[in-house]
């Protein structure tokens, strides 16, 4: 079974865990963890029991994990009384990263100390590695100001574009130089799943800004998330024989 991990709040992943749950894919919130039945011990993880709605999982019934969670907010907890939201939102958070980093199956994304879907990088930290790498990444602007007035978002490149690496595939269409960068940013970062957006197809174009959330309600992406887990599966089923 694979398990998409996301926010009760998020229709993207609401929709996407609709479409494919005869695939077998279950949708994991934050709400789960607030219910018995959980187990994990440091000890032995591999004993662990992780339960989504009714179903009993344990580590070897996960097939794989897309993580489209990057930290429990209190709001993705509202059946705890609001005076405590904040801290139980603070120990599931702690708690999944400490699960996900137990689990053996492939993930998108592995997660790390700032975020559970990958690096948690800011915008300006993409760009700035994306220089590091040699890559054309347009001026980043950002204003500060003591007035209550809103801040006015620059318009984007009329032809701009966005790349999604999934593992070794690239979704979209621009020059094989940008589906390079985007495979280099990727690794440079150690995720198997990134959104990279330029400002034009053509090989000279700049990056505009990088995203660990794809859009699910993309078909290609979503066949393709499913072609990275098969793909990683087949090891396994080799050994298995």
């Amino acid at each position: 079974m694979l398990v998409l991990m996301a926010s009760e709040r998020d229709e993207q992943a609401r929709a996407f865990a609709a479409r494919n749950a005869k695939r077998g894919l279950a949708m994991l919130t934050p709400a789960d963890l607030s219910r018995g039945g959980w187990r994990w011990r440091s000890a032995d993880p591999r004993s662990s029991v992780a339960l989504i709605k009714t179903k009993r999982l344990l580590p070897d019934d996960i097939d794989g994990v897309i993580t489209r969670l990057p930290w429990v907010l209190p709001g993705d907890v509202r059946g705890i009384q609001a005076g405590d939201r904040a801290y139980v939102a603070a120990e599931i958070s702690a708690f999944l990263l400490t699960w996900l980093a137990s689990l053996r199956c492939p993930l998108l994304n592995r997660p790390s100390a700032q975020c559970l879907s990958g690096p948690g990088w800011h915008p300006q930290m993409w760009l700035g590695r994306a220089r590091q790498l040699g890559i054309p990444t347009r001026a980043f602007h950002q204003r500060a100001s003591l007035t209550t007035q809103p801040a006015v978002a620059e318009p984007e490149p009329r032809d701009a574009v966005t790349l999604t690496v999934v593992g070794a595939a690239v979704v979209g269409k621009a020059d094989v130089v940008l589906q390079r960068h985007a495979r280099c940013l990727a690794a440079a970062a150690g995720v198997q799943l990134l959104c990279v957006r330029f400002d034009s197809p053509a090989p000279d174009a700049h990056l505009l800004g990088a995203s660990l959330w794809p859009d699910l309600s993309d078909q290609k992406i979503a066949e393709a998330v499913w072609s990275y887990f098969a793909e990683a599966a087949k090891p396994c089923r080799a050994v298995a024989r």
